[in-house]
């Protein structure tokens, strides 16, 4: 079978050393390619892909993609970030936009990072275990592994015990081989069970249909007890406390947000029955300025959607509509009053603007005999409008809010 390894910039040596642990290393037809994250980033790469392939670049970019022929198997996450807070969900919605086009996702992300801190006690930042309730959310949507990993660190349960010299400098354990630096342990148990993971899913492609190999491998039993060991991790932590980033969200009734956005409609405007269809809203708000790339309140979002709001497979499919508030929404009697911070609507819009100004970007205003050595990416264009040049905040933003809040403005949508 021919078989395809897409790799971020960063992830080449990652994509290398699992060729050499793994059953990719006796796939006789094998080949890597660079990953074009976006058509704003990789211009001259990013058309060329895949249909397939770019269909789970649609949010983000993962650092892997397996592929056989023109098929993606499985898509790999890979940090070393401490998982705090809202931290563990930043790239949460690169896992669901593949999981949401039936591609199984891996996830590696250490179970605690060591950090440093000047003038204060040193510590292991230990992961939210909500994110083990958010993975299962998605799989009981979709059918498809979506499995996180712990990156191999010394933390032994201890967050005061600090780390040994063997370790890097926040405790993570990492190859010995030379030929592969900054690469997890390869001895450790989980780092084996996602090799052996990974074989299952090659395996199953070679006797199957491979766009059904992600829906399949939920039902076999190495993937059920991945599946029971992630539920075990989150049930082991859980205590009723509640965790981020649903301690920045809030509920109001959706006919104090209809009268919010009423003042930024023109009169008698109709907004639609999905909106007001639903009779509460939940409120995610992102306080401080606003960020260009939007971490980690774009992988939040996607988060707080499968946790509380999403009861099927599109963003129609809610109980609650799902706003996003830069800024600290104002609420007195229940209603919605301001949304008060330094974000401004503009923030949003103004790259927008370049954007669609910019022939450099995007090509649909310009007339043929410009198009020379252009008309691949035009024809995207003309098919995709700018989805993939848009920058990842907005096109997170524009799929996952049901309405976007500034102080001075907001966003939303009718269907």
């Amino acid at each position: 079978m021919q078989v395809t390894i897409w790799y971020s910039k960063e992830s080449e040596i990652f994509a290398e050393w699992l060729i050499s642990r793994t059953k990719l290393s006796s796939v006789s037809d094998l080949k890597l390619r660079p990953l074009a994250m976006s058509d704003g980033s990789s211009p001259r790469e990013f058309h060329s892909m895949p249909a397939r392939i770019k269909d789970i670049l649609y949010l983000d970019s993962p650092d892997i993609i397996i592929s056989i022929g023109h098929v993606p198997l499985v898509s790999i996450e890979i940090s070393e970030e401490a998982g705090t807070g809202h931290n563990a969900f930043q790239r949460f919605s690169r896992l669901a936009a593949a999981v949401e086009n039936g591609v199984a996702a891996f996830y590696l992300y250490p179970q605690a990072a060591w950090i440093s801190r000047e003038g204060a006690v040193s510590r292991w930042d230990v992961i939210n275990p909500l994110i083990f309730k958010t993975l299962e959310k998605v799989m009981r949507l979709y059918d498809v592994p979506a499995f996180l990993y712990y990156f191999p660190t010394e933390y032994v349960g201890d967050t005061t015990l600090s780390p040994t010299p063997k370790s890097g400098p926040k405790g993570h354990l990492y190859d010995a081989d030379p030929e592969y630096p900054g690469v997890p342990d390869p001895n450790d148990k989980q780092v084996q069970e996602m090799f052996d993971h990974l074989n299952h899913i090659l395996t199953l492609a070679e006797s199957t249909i491979p766009n059904q190999v992600g829906s399949l491998a939920l039902k076999r039993s190495w993937a059920q007890q991945k599946r029971d060991w992630m539920l075990d991790e989150w049930n082991l932590r859980e205590s009723g406390k509640v965790w981020s980033p649903m301690t920045a969200t809030l509920q109001i009734d959706t006919s104090s947000l209809l009268e919010h956005l009423e003042q930024y409609a023109e009169d008698g405007h109709d907004f639609g029955e999905m909106l007001g269809a639903r009779p509460k809203t939940l409120i995610y708000f992102a306080k401080g300025k606003y960020r260009s790339q939007g971490d980690p309140y774009t992988g939040a979002l996607a988060a707080i959607d499968y946790l509380m709001c999403r009861e099927g497979k599109t963003y129609e499919d809610r109980s609650m509509n799902l706003v996003i508030a830069f800024g600290d929404p104002k609420i007195e009697d229940g209603k919605l009053v301001s949304v008060d911070g330094t974000a401004t609507v503009e923030d949003f819009t103004s790259p927008i603007q370049q954007l669609y100004r910019s022939n450099s970007k995007v090509l649909l205003g310009l007339p043929y005999p410009e198009l020379k050595g252009k008309i691949p990416r035009y024809m995207m264009q003309v098919r995709h409008g700018t989805s993939f040049t848009k920058r990842k905040d907005l096109r997170i933003y524009a799929y996952f809010a049901d309405a976007l809040l500034f102080p001075d403005g907001a966003l939303w949508r009718q269907a």
